[in-house]
C-alpha cells in the first residue's frame, strides 16, 4: 500500500509540473551568454552536445544539451518564432523548447525565469516548434530554451514571421523634451545599452 501511494504521489506531481510548468530554480550561466536571434529568417546555429541536463523545466520533463537563445523586439507586435532542429546529416530530430519574458534586457531575463512569465513551451517528437508572443513591446526580450533531445550534432535554424520585428541589436528607446513645434529645437535622452555598437 505504502509503494502505491509513493507512486501515485511521483506521479501526480510530474504531471502537475508538466501541466503548470516551472522555472528553474536558478538560471544555468549558460543563459547570460545566450545568442541572439538577429531576425533574419532561416538563420541557424549549431545545436549542442554532451552537456547534462538540468532537469524538469516548465513542461520539458528533461533539457537535455540545451541551446540558450533570445530576442528582442524592434517594434510592437505578435511573433512566432519556429525552431527546427537538423543533424549533420540534415535529417530532422526532435526539437523542444521553452520561451519566457518579456524582460527589459536579457540579464533580467535569465534572473527572472519562472512560470508566471513563460509565454510557450512545446515537449513533443516533432523536429519543428513554434513559439508564440502577443503584443510585444519595443526593446522587449525573450530568452528561449531549445533542446537536443536525440544528442546528435547538427544545428537549430531560427525564423520569425508577425508584425513585430525582431532586431539585429540593442532596442533603443528614445524621450524626448517635446512638446515639439515647427522651427523649435528638441533634446532626444537616451540611455547607454550594454552591447550597443553606435547610435543614429
Amino acid at each position: 500500500m505504502k509503494s502505491i501511494l509513493i507512486s501515485s504521489l511521483f506521479i501526480l506531481f510530474n504531471l502537475l509540473a508538466f501541466a503548470g510548468g516551472t522555472g528553474p530554480s536558478t538560471a544555468p550561466a549558460p543563459c547570460y551568454s545566450a545568442t541572439q536571434f538577429c531576425g533574419t529568417n532561416g538563420t541557424t546555429y549549431p545545436n549542442n552536445t554532451g552537456v547534462p541536463s538540468s532537469g524538469s523545466i516548465g513542461c520539458l520533463f528533461s533539457t537535455p544539451n540545451p541551446t540558450w537563445l533570445f530576442v528582442q523586439v524592434q517594434n510592437p507586435g505578435d511573433v512566432a518564432v519556429t525552431v527546427v532542429q537538423t543533424n549533420n546529416n540534415g535529417v530532422n530530430v526532435d526539437a523542444d523548447a521553452i520561451m519566457w519574458g518579456p524582460f527589459p534586457s536579457l540579464a533580467a531575463g535569465c534572473a527572472g525565469l519562472a512560470s508566471s512569465n513563460q509565454v510557450d513551451c512545446s515537449y513533443s517528437t516533432s523536429a519543428t516548434e513554434t513559439m508564440n508572443f502577443s503584443n510585444a513591446q519595443a526593446g522587449d526580450v525573450f530568452v528561449i530554451l531549445s533542446t537536443n533531445y536525440n544528442g546528435s550534432a547538427g544545428n537549430i535554424t531560427l525564423s520569425s514571421t508577425g508584425s513585430a520585428a525582431v532586431s539585429c541589436g540593442p532596442t533603443v528607446i528614445a524621450g524626448n523634451s517635446g512638446p515639439i513645434c515647427s522651427g523649435n529645437t528638441v533634446d532626444l535622452n537616451a540611455s547607454i545599452v550594454a552591447g550597443a555598437i553606435s547610435y543614429s
